[in-house]
């Protein structure tokens, strides 16, 4: 799960809306 922090969390916040 928090391997990828950079890519993950980036697609995660773009589809969630918080970036």
């Amino acid at each position: 799960m928090l391997r990828h922090k950079p890519e993950i969390l980036s697609l995660h916040l773009d589809e969630n809306g918080w970036a």
